[in-house]
């Protein structure tokens, strides 16, 4: 089965999608599209693609620490990085890779 018949076979007729544990959910396209900027140089920004989980931020935040790049985590458990440098090292230290630059 490819995975396109799957999603298709998990999906109700309102969107919703029947995650493995049976409960559902619902994906907000729109949501994951928005993009907040804050005026001026656009620093700190928030970095929705290397968020966490949000009962993961305080041991996020400890790695963090730990790698010798101490990060903050917003609300929505995204880092929020205050320079390019600081990305650039947080990405560094985490072997993450950032497609952006």
């Amino acid at each position: 089965m490819s995975y396109a018949e799957y999603d298709k076979r998990r999906r109700t007729s309102d969107g919703a999608i029947r995650l493995d544990n049976g409960k559902f959910g619902f994906v907000d396209l729109r949501a994951q599209q928005t993009v907040e900027h804050r005026p001026g140089s656009g620093w700190p920004r928030e970095s929705e693609s290397m968020g966490v989980m949000p009962h993961q931020v305080k041991k996020a935040m400890e790695v963090d620490r730990s790698l010798g790049v101490p990060t903050d985590y917003s609300e929505k458990a995204f880092p929020i990085f205050t320079s390019q440098g600081h990305q650039d090292r947080w990405v560094k230290a985490n072997k993450a890779i950032d497609y952006g630059r």
